[in-house]
This record gives C-alpha cells, sequence and structure tokens, in this order.
C-alpha cells in the first residue's frame, strides 16, 4: 500500500517559496519511491525548482526530465506542460553559460596576449636604449 506524500510536498512548495531550501529538500527527502506516481512527479518538478535556484541547472533539468515523465505517466496535462516549461528554462540556463564561459575563454585569450605584447614591448625597448 502506498502512502500520500502530500504533507513533505506541501511542506517543501512551502518552504521554496519562503527561499528556505535546506527545510524544501528536507521535505523531499521524506517522499519515497512507494508513493503514488503523481507525487513522485510533483517531488520530482520541486527538486528541480530547488536545484536550479541553487544555480545547478544540469540537475534541474534531470530533475525536470524525470518530472515530464512520470507526470507523463500520471497522465497530468498540466504537469506535464510545467515540466517542459521548466525544462525550456534549464536549456536557456545552459546555453547562456556556455555563452558566457566562451567569452570568458576569449577575453582570457586577449588579456594574455595585451600581456605578451607589452613584454616583447619592453623588452623591444631596453634593447634599443642599451644598443
Amino acid at each position: 500500500m502506498t502512502q500520500s506524500a502530500a504533507p513533505a510536498l506541501a511542506e517543501a512548495r512551502a518552504a521554496l517559496q519562503r527561499g528556505v531550501l535546506e527545510d524544501a529538500e528536507r521535505a523531499l527527502a521524506r517522499v519515497t519511491a512507494a508513493a503514488p506516481v503523481p507525487d513522485r512527479a510533483a517531488a520530482a518538478l520541486l527538486s528541480g525548482n530547488l536545484a536550479y535556484e541553487r544555480g545547478r541547472y544540469v540537475e534541474a533539468e534531470a530533475s525536470w526530465t524525470l518530472a515530464s515523465t512520470l507526470y507523463a505517466e500520471a497522465s497530468d496535462a498540466v504537469g506535464h506542460s510545467t515540466a517542459l516549461a521548466n525544462l525550456d528554462l534549464a536549456g536557456e540556463r545552459l546555453a547562456r553559460r556556455t555563452r558566457l564561459e566562451s567569452r570568458a575563454d576569449v577575453l582570457q585569450a586577449g588579456v594574455l596576449l595585451l600581456i605578451l605584447a607589452a613584454v616583447l614591448g619592453v623588452a623591444y625597448l631596453a634593447r634599443r636604449s642599451t644598443g
């Protein structure tokens, strides 16, 4: 017999809304694999939200993918749509992070080239003044 995880889910939602992420995490830990599919779907969705709030976008994406699958299994169109919309958010954040990291690499290479040019310029001037 499965037991509803509704109290733990309600507690997790409330903690997330208050921004108390540790309390939300503790509440979600009480949702077991034996919980009904809709409850496990909600727990996966909330776990994704928690990961997203912490900036763990890959983890959020994995949780929301699971939530999407579970909501589809439970024939919950609203939950499934919510999970898919959240997946889009994670994808956007990951793409943005990749672009920013790429720009940071280019900027770092540019700074190194400027430093190298300055060092070579100083060496050239030093040789000219002594020669």
